[in-house]
């Protein structure tokens, strides 16, 4: 099974509490995301209304990240089915995030290695859920194996794509 996260951007309040829990958990510097949120307005006035798109690694089940990587280093964890970074082998060089249609991958200039998302790994291992998830005060994110988020959340769409995206999202 796959692993994936649904978001609710009907919920979503654009607090930006997901990314600082992720960049403080992470030890991710300024200037660099692991998850995004973007702000987006529609309409004219006076039905103008902002939407706001909280993003990181879609956890793809063809990811082109794993498939281009020259060293082998982003690869399907065996154990959880999750895409991750084997620091060790990353010689930072950028294709991951190249090819990547959702800009997941990231390179950490003073590292020269790749960092993404992998969902807290650490936690998840415990049965826990991504900080990103608990923090959220909306309740606009979710996270499980990607076959009960479907039941679950029913009329949430795929992201979709030829990487068959492991995300669900429901769109304001």
């Amino acid at each position: 099974m796959s692993k994936g996260f649904f978001i609710d951007e009907t919920k979503c309040t654009g607090c930006k509490a997901c990314v600082v829990t992720c960049k403080d958990k992470c030890g991710i510097d300024a200037g660099m995301n692991l998850r995004t949120v973007t702000t987006e307005e529609r309409g004219s006035f006076p039905f103008v209304r902002v939407c706001f798109h909280s993003r990181s690694c879609h956890n793809c089940k063809n990811p082109a990240c794993v498939e281009n990587c020259p060293t082998g280093a982003m690869n399907h964890d065996n154990d959880l089915k999750i895409v991750r970074v084997d620091t060790e082998r990353c010689i930072g060089c950028g294709t991951c995030a190249k090819v990547c249609p959702f800009g997941a991958p990231t390179i950490d200039e003073s590292a020269k290695k790749c960092k993404k998302c992998d969902f807290c790994y650490d936690l998840i291992k415990k049965g826990k859920n991504p900080a990103c998830v608990d923090v959220c005060n909306a309740r606009a994110l979710d996270f499980g194996e990607l076959d009960d988020l479907k039941v679950k959340y029913a009329s949430a769409k795929s992201v979709g794509g030829e990487t068959k995206a492991s995300t669900l999202i429901i769109k304001k």
